[in-house]
């Protein structure tokens, strides 16, 4: 059980009484026990179409006392820039930002002939970064998928470099 000042501010009308989803993640993200699973929290809820960045950063802006407020919103503005997940938010801070590489473009929507898919980052000089965590490319028939991806991109002359963790 938490007490809380705000509780009014914060409950969304209705029975049982519950928080607003944005509160919600905050509090998660503050409590983490580490960096990168505070990253996870928004990461995951952005990703998941729940909320935005921008509704994450006008909550936190509420707050008087957030123990990773300046980190926080550094990652959610990274977040914001489309970096949705722990190991695209990686890349961008430690590839590209690190070593100084031009920022290339995120989730860049792309019509394949199986579909619609969203490219991890995209350079204009015909690179796609694809950055594949355990989600969705830890089996076969997801590595087969993304074969398919990178061939379709070859064909149409883009060169795809395919990232993951282990």
């Amino acid at each position: 059980m938490e007490r809380r000042r705000d509780f009014d501010g914060v409950v969304r009308p209705g029975s049982p009484p519950r928080i607003h989803l944005e509160d919600a993640v905050v509090d998660l993200a503050d409590a983490a026990p580490t960096d990168l699973s505070a990253l996870a929290v928004v990461a995951q809820a952005v990703q998941g179409r729940h909320t935005t960045a921008c509704r994450l950063l006008a909550t936190m802006q509420a707050r008087s006392r957030l123990s990773r407020r300046r980190w926080l919103e550094s990652v959610l503005a990274d977040v914001a820039a489309r970096a949705c997940s722990v190991l695209e938010h990686a890349y961008l801070t430690r590839v590209e930002r690190a070593h100084g590489l031009p920022l290339g473009q995120r989730q860049v929507r792309d019509r394949l002939s199986r579909g619609v898919v969203y490219r991890d980052v995209e350079y204009d000089v015909g690179l796609v970064v694809e950055l594949d965590g355990r989600l969705h490319h830890d089996s076969g028939p997801g590595r087969d998928k993304n074969f398919d991806r990178d061939l379709e991109s070859a064909s149409v002359e883009r060169s795809a470099v395919r990232l993951s963790c282990s």
